[in-house]
């Protein structure tokens, strides 16, 4: 599954650079201390009402186009501004018992699943043109790979 993150360090960016300690970047803090709950919904997208349409939770997509159209808001000017360095973690996410829902929100969930799930599912329907996956443990989910990747500016 597909994570969008943002970073503020060249790690990833530039081969010789090893990841950072400021807790203000999210990929070198995810990759140092896993995901973490308090941050969830903090990051460049806040803003974007749909957000955290299924509760305070760790997002994630089976379809890494999702993730890119998150990333517009994460992405970093490289190379005199020529390019756009965004970027996007591959995870592994026990779902465990995954309530399915085509709503477009659950006003009902604050930090959690639905009362005998662990986990939400919004399936593609009128109101999710891409699935997503929220946890709501940190140990539900883990970084296994690190793709930046590049568009023109």
């Amino acid at each position: 599954r597909y994570h969008v993150t943002s970073s503020r360090c060249a790690f990833g960016v530039d081969i010789a650079a090893a990841p950072c300690a400021d807790p203000a970047c999210a990929l070198c803090s995810i990759l140092a201390h896993g995901f973490r709950l308090d941050r969830a919904g903090a990051g460049p997208n806040s803003g974007n009402r749909a957000t955290l349409r299924y509760g305070r939770g760790i997002y994630v997509s089976a379809t890494s186009g999702k993730s890119n159209d998150y990333a517009r808001e994460t992405e970093r000017l490289a190379r005199g501004g020529r390019e756009r360095w965004r970027c996007v973690l591959v995870c592994s996410v026990a779902a465990g018992r995954a309530y399915k829902t085509t709503e477009p929100e659950l006003p009902d969930i604050e930090s959690r699943a639905p009362p005998g799930y662990d986990s939400v599912v919004g399936e593609v329907g009128p109101h999710l043109n891409y699935d997503e996956l929220v946890v709501y443990s940190e140990a539900a989910i883990i970084p296994e790979f690190v793709v930046i990747y590049t568009l023109p500016a």
